[in-house]
């Protein structure tokens, strides 16, 4: 019974830490590459904003590239730091760890990053120019129907089942 406490407040404490992290690039990277993102808004944003000049498709790239880099760490390092500390951790435990860390992120980037800061306090440089007028900032249903798709759905137990994988063979390696 205490490993399964231990466990969930490893799973638990450090996909929340690792989701305030990746909330936190988010936060900082979108006002310097919004075009990286343009395609997660609501449609209305989206047909209000501007074309994108080449600069801010290339910005917009290498922005999404970090968030990307800083989301999949996240899963990875939850249950890596559980594997190293806990020698011989089944494959399972490890998935579904990675599965935790990935449905916590979900949770947080929900409420906190779409409904807290995107649709109720709205921060002006998060917003586009030229989308200010959209009622698509103020959609909290867009936020949970995006997240609730089969396709974002199916997301869990493949990345966790991959992710879980892969650690619990580099961990054999390493071992």
């Amino acid at each position: 019974m205490a490993v399964a406490a231990e466990w969930w407040a490893h799973a638990l404490g450090w996909s929340a830490a690792g989701s305030l992290a990746a909330g936190l690039v988010l936060v900082a990277v979108v006002p310097l590459a919004p075009y990286g993102f343009l395609h997660d808004f609501p449609e209305d944003v989206q047909e209000a904003a501007a074309e994108p000049t080449p600069a801010q498709r290339r910005a917009g790239a290498v922005g999404g590239a970090v968030f990307l880099a800083v989301l999949l760490a996240v899963p990875v390092a939850v249950p890596l730091g559980w594997g190293l500390t806990h020698p011989g951790a089944p494959w399972w435990s490890l998935t579904a760890m990675a599965v935790v860390a990935l449905a916590v992120f979900t949770a947080f980037d929900t409420v906190v990053v779409d409904w807290l800061v995107i649709c109720r306090l709205r921060p002006s440089f998060l917003v586009l120019p030229g989308t200010e007028h959209c009622a698509g900032w103020s959609d909290y249903r867009f936020h949970l129907r995006e997240v609730l798709r089969p396709r974002a759905l199916a997301l869990f137990p493949v990345l966790g089942g991959a992710v879980g994988t892969a650690v619990w063979g580099l961990l054999r390696l390493l071992g």
